[in-house]
């Protein structure tokens, strides 16, 4: 409900409270109806714009264009060969750089396979290396263990006096022997294992300096080769850009005069088209057309008439539809 139904239905409740009593009169809610059928507006008609006319065929000719010769200036062909030499050289470094890169891969797998063979050797020769160690290890056991088992039964297990140190006392002429002979025992035992220990060192120290040596001429051998790889990238490049060059500057040379073709006359034929059909007007209907909504809508508007002019309804009294169309067409109640 709008703001002003709202207002006018609550000064009918107010008048309502204070009226007298009501005048009896009738209103007709099936001409009302009509009446209110009758000022509901059509929208307009909407007017499509009417379709283009048919456009008939179109010819689009070119002219024929004769054969001409065009020379090079002698400055232009200048300009153009310094152009070309700039752009070899960005072409050079450009591929010079992809084909280093390739060659890289191949240096990383030259490398790879230098240092995985390099790990193979240095397990040979470390084992050959055990083997001496292990041979000379042997040879001090035979060596030692008949002295070590005099030297127990000499002096005991473990050894009491491994520095062979005098006693404080005098001893027997057998006690001293026996002294004497662990004393050798000890020293003779003492060169053994110094013997061992340079045999040893001497196995680890040629070892390593092989695999020193070895590994120093792997790492030139790594190098060498990515030289090898860089300075074959470079000469690559350059020796494509230069054959590329020659090809070119063979080219300029051959067209310091250009033929250039003729070109014959050409036409093309568009085919027209057909008219588009009209566009089909487009219309509404009126707005407030459905009956039994308008009665509905009269009855509130009407309880309202009612109560502002203090009448009531029944049938067969005063016929006052006419006053009651007029107060709604004055209030704009059917728009």
């Amino acid at each position: 409900m709008r703001l002003r139904d709202m207002c006018l239905v609550a000064a009918v409740l107010l008048y309502g409270c204070n009226s007298p009593k009501p005048v009896v009169t009738y209103v007709s809610l099936d001409l009302a109806a009509i009446e209110a059928a009758n000022l509901g507006k059509p929208f307009p008609t909407i007017d499509v714009p009417a379709p283009p006319a048919a456009i008939g065929p179109q010819t689009i000719r070119r002219e024929a264009v004769p054969a001409k010769r065009i020379a090079t200036p002698a400055k232009d062909y200048e300009q153009i060969q310094q152009i070309l030499r700039e752009q070899q050289e960005i072409t050079r470094r450009k591929l010079e750089r992809q084909l280093q890169a390739f060659y890289a891969r191949e240096a990383r797998r030259f490398e790879l396979d230098a240092k995985a063979a390099q790990t193979e050797l240095e397990r040979t020769r470390y084992a050959e290396a055990n083997l001496k160690v292990r041979a000379a290890f042997e040879a001090l056991a035979a060596e030692r263990m008949p002295r070590v088992a005099r030297l127990a039964l000499l002096a005991g297990f473990p050894d009491p006096n491994p520095l062979s140190e005098a006693p404080s006392e005098r001893l027997g002429n057998v006690s001293q022997q026996r002294f004497d002979e662990a004393k050798r025992i000890r020293a003779e035992l003492k060169a053994l294992d110094a013997d061992f220990d340079k045999v040893v060192k001497q196995v680890v120290e040629e070892t390593a300096a092989g695999l020193s040596q070895r590994q120093t001429e792997m790492l030139l051998e790594i190098e060498a080769f990515k030289t090898a790889k860089d300075r074959q990238a470079e000469k690559e490049a350059a020796d494509q850009v230069t054959a590329a060059r020659e090809v070119m500057r063979m080219q300029l040379a051959d067209r310091d005069v250009t033929e250039a073709p003729a070109i014959p006359a050409r036409s093309l034929t568009i085919p027209g088209n057909a008219p588009m059909a009209s566009a089909p007007k487009v219309t509404f209907d009126p707005i407030f057309t459905d009956r039994a909504f308008l009665r509905k809508r009269l009855q509130a508007q009407a309880r309202i008439w009612l109560g502002l002019n203090g009448y009531s309804e029944m049938k067969g009294a005063r016929d006052a539809t006419a006053e009651f169309l007029a107060w709604q067409k004055q209030n704009e109640f059917g728009n």
